[in-house]
């Protein structure tokens, strides 16, 4: 086998653990004051809901990620994400996770900003390894 195809090989192998990944991620709809307006299937299992219940202003997402009720979410300036949360996303630090009957660890978390309708929103994206789980 040469270079190229372990090379081409290696990227396969990344692709689809990649995708994989990606598949397992919860996503949460946020308003600027954090509460979460919409959350995917995985996003609902995490705050103990079927995902037909709505979510509208029932939880702040630090209900989820701990560590976000002492961050301010949006800069204030701008309007937008707060640029640390984006760092940290960035870097891909990892946040503790309440999935309600246990902490998870190493959960990488992504920020996104939305315009919707005039109203601005913030996206997050939340990907869990299934064995980081604190006793």
């Amino acid at each position: 086998m040469n270079l190229q195809s372990k090379t081409v090989t290696s990227g396969i192998i990344r692709q689809s653990s990649a995708q994989s990944h990606r598949d397992k991620a919860a996503i949460f709809i946020l308003s600027n004051n954090g509460m979460i307006l919409e959350a995917n299937q995985e996003g609902s299992q995490l705050l103990g809901h079927s995902p037909d219940q709505s979510h509208s202003g029932k939880h702040h997402i630090s209900s989820v990620i701990p560590k976000l009720a002492t961050v301010e979410l949006i800069e204030k300036t701008e309007g937008r994400v707060n640029p640390y949360l984006r760092f940290l996303s960035r870097i891909g630090h990892k946040f503790e996770v309440n999935t309600g009957s246990e902490m998870q660890t190493g959960c990488e978390l992504y920020f996104n900003d939305i315009k919707n309708v005039g109203q601005h929103q913030i996206l997050v994206m939340l990907y869990c390894a299934q064995s980081n789980r604190v006793e």
